[in-house]
């Protein structure tokens, strides 16, 4: 193929190379790269293996292809080591403006090519955003001068850092010939994926972080409580397995890291139930369990500290989507979505509109999470009305002032003052809240028991569960 040199437009350039666009004499284009170090002989041993590999996995869709080549034997004066490829988009352009699905069909095409990559025992060891290109709408790694794979000779020192700055893992910058490169090719790819999701130019050091400066959450428009959205709109309704995928593939130490096909099939999971409440719930439900109870999830705790009780329902009530679910004490349900603290001592207000004085939460686990749940047990208190004290709850006006009144006139918004009795509060989709007839938590059947009567009727249906399965 004769190719018109002398209309050239360099588009890239990398550590032994430019990259050029350029033409044929029938005025197709292409990409070429041509090494520049030439009086380097390891610039041109990578280049030679670059194109070797490159040429071995001519038959990985993933992976970009190489049309032609010249490998001098000598680089002479005039003698030019170059290898021609299909012209392609950098994948950082060919991603703006594209749909939030687009965005992770791509992700996942890289994440398949990168599971038959290791198969094949081969590593790129320099994953990055400019590494990755966009060939008619299938992405692509590129750039393998630092690949290693079966039967390389050996071409870096000792203690040669190898990779990118902000993707490289720590132990490729120390003994990097003595490390793991397919964790390292890890480390690397979800590095990568954070800088795509977050379109942060420079990464993150060291360990991802949940809860931190560098939280995905800060970079995202979170659909917390948001049952409408904007059209077009990301829609990141839950974080969870994808920051947990990202953490365990950013632990320093390599073997805490997931393998290729794993990192693979976390993502698929991540993607396919994040948006999906019957799925996700579950999980969702178990992390906020964890995050109250760190170290592991107890069968059986309380809480009479009222703080506590508002950190707690804070936590099940905002930071999650649709994550519970509540029995009222007389009949009836709601989704707790907001825990405020009210005016009246010791007292919160629920969604601005129950106001409830805690004497203790409690928590059972009953061995089996789809059968958990909070109970919400209250004091007794008076009446401000003389002609409720029969009632389980009354109904009063808020001032600005948060001050009760009896009068709608000049109030804030109207609210019920619960007089005592107790919630039951469990994961949205919970059998828990499934469960109709004499079980039913709507008709406030844990009102009419002690927390420990009303633990016995919940431990009957996880033995008629367990019963049923097996």
């Amino acid at each position: 193929m004769t190719l018109k040199w002398d209309d050239k437009e360099q588009i890239g350039r990398g550590g032994n190379g430019k990259v050029y666009r350029v033409e044929n004499t029938q005025g197709e284009v292409f990409a070429v790269k041509v090494l520049t170090r030439v009086k380097n002989n390891k610039a041109y041993k990578r280049f030679r293996d670059e194109i070797e590999i490159i040429n071995q996995l001519d038959d990985v869709r993933g992976v970009i292809k190489i049309i032609e080549y010249n490998l001098p034997k000598k680089l002479n004066k005039g003698e030019i080591a170059y290898y021609l490829m299909p012209l392609a988009t950098r994948l950082e352009d060919y991603l703006w403006g594209k749909r939030y699905e687009q965005f992770y069909s791509i992700i996942l095409k890289l994440a398949e090519t990168l599971v038959q990559l290791h198969e094949l025992d081969i590593t790129h060891r320099d994953i990055k955003p400019e590494n990755i290109l966009v060939v008619n709408d299938q992405p692509v790694f590129s750039d393998f001068g630092l690949a290693h794979f079966p039967k390389k000779e050996k071409v870096s020192s000792l203690t040669e850092r190898i990779g990118a700055v902000w993707t490289i893992a720590p132990e490729m910058k120390r003994i990097s010939s003595a490390a793991q490169f397919k964790k390292a090719d890890i480390y690397s790819f979800a590095k990568t994926l954070w800088i795509l999701i977050t379109k942060q130019k420079q990464g993150f050091e060291g360990q991802y972080v949940e809860k931190s400066s560098i939280s995905i959450e800060n970079f995202v428009d979170l659909k917390i409580n948001d049952h409408f959205g904007t059209f077009g709109e990301w829609r990141y309704e839950s974080l969870i397995l994808l920051e947990s995928l990202i953490k365990d593939s950013t632990d320093n130490n390599p073997l805490n890291r997931p393998s290729a096909l794993d990192f693979y099939s976390r993502l698929s999971d991540w993607y396919n139930t994040s948006s999906v409440l019957e799925k996700r719930n579950n999980y969702e439900w178990e992390h906020c369990l964890t995050r109250i109870f760190p170290i592991s999830i107890p069968e059986s705790s309380s809480w009479t500290n009222p703080k506590e009780t508002h950190d707690i329902l804070q936590l099940i009530s905002k930071e999650y989507d649709q994550l519970n679910y509540s029995f009222l004490p007389e009949h009836g349900g709601i989704d707790i979505y907001k825990i405020d603290y009210a005016k009246e001592k010791d007292c919160l207000i629920i969604n601005d509109y129950y106001v409830v004085n805690p004497k203790r939460l409690i928590f059972e686990s009953m061995g089996n999470l789809d059968f958990s749940y909070f109970l919400l047990q209250l004091n007794d208190v008076s009446p401000l009305d003389i002609d409720n004290k029969n009632q389980i709850r009354e109904a009063l006006f808020l001032t600005e002032d948060g001050d009760y009144s009896m009068s709608q006139t000049k109030v804030k918004n109207k609210v019920q003052r619960y007089l005592g009795g107790s919630f039951v509060i469990t994961r949205k989709t919970s059998i828990l809240n499934k469960i109709r007839g004499n079980f039913d938590g709507h008709l406030g059947i844990h009102d009419k028991k002690t927390p420990k009567e009303y633990r016995a009727l919940v431990q009957r249906l996880v033995t008629i569960s367990n019963n049923t399965d097996s």
